[in-house]
């Protein structure tokens, strides 16, 4: 092997025997190499210094200082320090080689040598020191990085982060007083263990990325709490290896803002509602003292994102109730998905829940969207929950407490984020007592309990819920009148279906002229009233 022309390297020979000089001269000539030559040890010192050479063969018997303590003086120059030195010597003990290596020697040649050992070895540390000195190179260029990469992150006020495949080599100090660590406790630690649990998806999926991304997450501080951030980031190189940069801003100031709206916007529901002369909350008619306390809930309900069970009997309107929760919640603009529990058999519950992906069982030709993924940022309402059997109820909990879920004939769970509203006609304990509910699946869906009253408990409203109903169901250009009479049946009966009962009612008697009630104790009809006219609402 020969060097090339353009990288031909130095070797200083300090040799004061002509016929060992002229075989070196020929056969280093022979491989590429530009030849200095030096007779004593002062005279080689002077010419290492002023042309660095990349390597020296040294003759041991010099005149005037001998090898060994011209090796140490060029181990003691900086300018020589690192340049290799190969003793030559007809000396056979061990104890001169160990003296040559303690000197700063590198390796030895004995006296009489073959020359092709000789250029052998010459070659070897030739390449060693043409590695050696790439390498202070990339050292020396890495260092100016991190120097200009450190001047550029302390300037800024944002966070940085250099890190490969997610393990952090570098910060800044912006970054680590925003997470409240010291520089020691974040090099070396996964990105992840910094950043907020139910965003290590989004946050590893980017870390892995080669793309330029921008997005948001929340990261942790050291006392737990997290924060959002706005995260930049993209692709370099970094000592010839990928790597990925992160520009962190701190968005807390519009957490801030966003919990003060929130708060101005729940106070704003909360003075609307409570003036003592509301007949009307969204499309909740009633002004008795009873609706009065589900506005207030209804507002507290909206304000918050927790799971809240609606009890009451049939036709209360428990489900009018969880669609006002809906639309006056930050859910509005997202689905608000009603799924009547008792009506899904069990073999069909986890594709109605769930979906399924094409191909699962016979028949399903094309991928299918379950409840959960239709409601995905907006609400899922359980009607009479109590009728899903506990074996189901398992399964639901699971994906509500995980916020994922596992289509039927996929390997993969999907990420979901919904309300859960449900609703049940008889009391969430006494299911428990009877083993139709899991307390657990209770205490999970139950953070709020709201009890919506029977009509027969309020019918203060009686007269609001009839002219709301009749100006809804008449097709005619004028309101239909009705009589004191059939007002006093209306009041002297106790509803059993409730306000679901009362539009029936209505319903058939503008469409039969016939007042028919279904229960059991029909109030008795009397003779001789004036009319009613509703009013305007």
């Amino acid at each position: 092997m020969s060097f090339d022309q353009a990288q031909k390297p130095t070797v200083l020979i300090v040799e004061d025997h002509f016929t060992t000089l002229s075989l070196l001269l020929e056969s280093l000539q022979v491989i590429g190499c530009d030849i200095l030559i030096a007779g004593s040890g002062e005279e080689a010192l002077t010419l290492a210094s002023s042309s660095s050479p990349d390597l020296i063969l040294l003759d041991v018997m010099l005149p005037g200082i001998d090898g060994f303590e011209t090796c140490c003086r060029l181990k003691a120059n900086a300018a020589t320090t690192n340049v290799p030195v190969i003793f030559m010597t007809a000396l056979a003990e061990y104890s001169d080689k160990i003296k040559g290596f303690e000197a700063g020697g590198v390796d030895y040649i004995t006296k009489p040598f073959e020359c092709a050992e000789a250029i052998a070895r010459v070659k070897t540390h030739l390449l060693l020191r043409k590695f050696q000195q790439q390498l202070q190179r990339q050292n020396l260029l890495l260092e100016e990085e991190k120097h200009r990469f450190q001047m550029l992150s302390e300037a800024t006020s944002e966070g940085l982060v250099l890190h490969q495949q997610g393990v952090i080599f570098d910060s800044n100090q912006a970054f680590e007083m925003m997470i409240g660590r010291e520089h020691a406790e974040v090099i070396g630690r996964n990105l992840m263990e910094f950043t907020a649990p139910i965003f290590h998806d989004v946050a590893r999926q980017h870390a892995l990325s080669g793309e330029d991304v921008h997005y948001e997450i929340e990261m942790l501080r050291q006392n737990g709490k997290s924060f959002p951030v706005e995260v930049h980031a993209k692709s370099l190189l970094y000592r010839e290896q990928p790597a990925r940069i992160a520009l962190l801003h701190d968005l807390s100031w519009r957490r801030g803002l966003e919990q003060e709206k929130a708060r101005l916007e729940q106070e704003n529901r909360r003075l609307k509602m409570i003036s003592s002369d509301r007949y009307k909350f969204g499309d909740i008619i009633g002004k008795s003292p009873a609706m009065q306390a589900i506005y207030e809930l209804v507002t507290k309900a909206a304000a918050s994102d927790a799971s809240i069970i609606i009890y009451g009997e049939t036709g209360v309107g428990k489900e009018l109730i969880a669609r006002t929760i809906h639309q006056l919640s930050d859910r509005r603009a997202h689905e608000f998905v009603a799924v009547n529990c008792g009506a899904i058999p069990e073999n069909l519950f986890e594709r109605e829940f769930f979906g399924h992906k094409k191909g699962a069982f016979t028949g399903a030709d094309r991928d299918s969207r379950g409840y959960f993924d239709h409601a995905h940022h907006g609400t899922l309402f359980l009607d009479e929950v109590d009728e899903l059997p506990p074996h189901l109820q398992v399964k639901l909990l699971r994906a509500i407490e995980q916020r994922e879920y596992l289509p039927v004939g996929s390997h993969s769970t999907h990420a979901v984020n919904v309300r859960i509203l449900s609703a049940t006609n008889t009391p969430p304990e006494t299911q428990i007592a009877q083993g139709r509910m899991r307390s657990d699946f209770f205490f999970r869906l139950g953070v709020m309990t709201i009890t919506v009253p029977p009509l027969r408990e309020r019918k203060e409203d009686l007269l609001l819920l009839i002219e709301h109903f009749l100006a809804k169901l008449s097709n005619r250009s004028a309101r239909p009148f009705l009589s004191d009479q059939i007002l006093h049946r209306f009041y002297q009966y106790e509803w059993p279906g409730n306000i679901r009962e009362l539009q029936n009612v209505l319903q058939r008697y503008l469409t039969f002229d016939r007042l028919e009630f279904s229960g059991k104790n029909s109030p008795p009809r009397k003779t001789n009233c004036n009319m009613y006219q509703p009013q305007e609402l």
